[in-house]
């Protein structure tokens, strides 16, 4: 993997200061004016660049009210998936005025994408990096279809097993993406304060980074000093509450990591094993559901079956396998997709 990478002519790599992308996530607030503030907020407080999420409820999940598509716990409990994304969700017609703005301001804008629709709405805007968040890292086709573009690519780890990060490096390997960078996280809204999590900074040789979730600037300041050449922290405007509110800084606080982090890179010179990343978050990750009423017998397709969240089918992998198969008794839409059901 590439050592340097360039993006909008800023050089990420380990000879060059940290790269800092403030996460907007939620907090637009599904208000325009409010994402169009963030990014001169976030400019003015020393980012280099602002991330936007590219989905709506219906590419992430569906609408169903079986157990298995609420939240249990964090900040988010009892409310469904379908819930939380559409009271979040940015509306992708305004990409053309925040990349707009974003140019004006010489910041740069760039998404995360969650599946083949939100990554191909991301081609026709000619976006210049791309992200993968942690819980779509057993999303392999997408993972495909993002190193295919060539496009530096950062894929972040917190729900990533060994085994996952080397089938992303396969596939990027594959495709010829020499792009890859990588973010260390804990998976968790908001965050404990995990000093282990750096021990990975060091232990592949790639541009490495954090995507921090916990409360306040220390981590990330804290995180530059273990040799992370990226820092993604979500940015908020004052007085607003959103989803991701708990874990966001406000502009000045933004401003101050931003400083920190500055001021520690020149002292700066510059295995731990994967720990157990199962936990009630594992909704957020994708696997195989049924999307519509199946008979028994009756062959899965990719209009009865699809990859969604959350993550208590057979893993996305195993698609083929399943459209192979036919269904082993009555399914009803919303069931996760199990070996035993299965037939054939």
């Amino acid at each position: 993997m590439n050592q340097t990478i360039t993006i909008n002519n800023l050089k990420i790599g380990r000879d060059q200061p940290c790269y800092i992308v403030a996460e907007m996530s939620a907090n637009h607030m599904q208000k325009i004016e409010n994402a169009i503030e963030i990014i001169r907020e976030a400019k003015q407080a020393g980012a280099d660049a602002v991330k936007v999420q590219l989905y709506t409820p219906d590419t992430m999940t569906i609408n169903c009210n079986k157990p298995d598509f609420f939240i249990t716990g964090g900040l988010w409990p009892n409310w469904s998936l379908y819930e939380l994304y559409d009271s979040a969700f940015m509306p992708w017609g305004w990409y053309p005025d925040l990349q707009n703005v974003a140019d004006i301001n010489d910041i740069t804008l760039f998404p995360t994408v969650y599946d083949m629709s939100s990554l191909a709405f991301a081609e026709s805007m000619n976006v210049p990096v791309y992200k993968i968040a942690s819980f779509e890292i057993g999303y392999v086709q997408l993972l495909d279809e993002v190193a295919k573009t060539g496009k530096p690519t950062i894929v972040s780890l917190g729900k990533a097993q060994h085994e996952d990060i080397v089938r992303t490096h396969d596939i990027f390997y594959q495709r010829h993406n020499e792009n890859l960078m990588h973010l260390k996280c804990t998976s968790e809204y908001p965050a404990e304060i995990d000093l282990n999590i750096f021990d990975d900074l060091k232990y592949y040789n790639m541009i490495m980074g954090l995507s921090d979730h916990s409360k306040g600037i220390g981590f990330p300041i804290y995180a530059v000093m273990f040799g992370a050449k990226i820092i993604e922290k979500h940015i908020k405007l004052p007085n607003t509450e959103t989803p991701d509110s708990e874990f966001s800084l406000i502009p000045d606080e933004f401003k101050s990591m931003v400083d920190g982090i500055r001021g520690i890179e020149h002292a700066m010179s510059g295995n731990k094993k994967m720990h157990d990343t199962k936990s009630q978050t594992d909704i957020f990750c994708r696997s195989i559901y049924a999307v519509k009423n199946i008979k028994q017998g009756e062959s899965f397709t990719v209009e009865n079956v699809r990859i969604i969240r959350p993550s208590y089918g057979l893993p996305p992998c195993r698609l083929n396998d399943v459209l192979k198969a036919k269904a082993s008794r009555d399914i009803e839409r919303g069931t996760a997709i199990s070996e035993e059901l299965l037939n054939g």
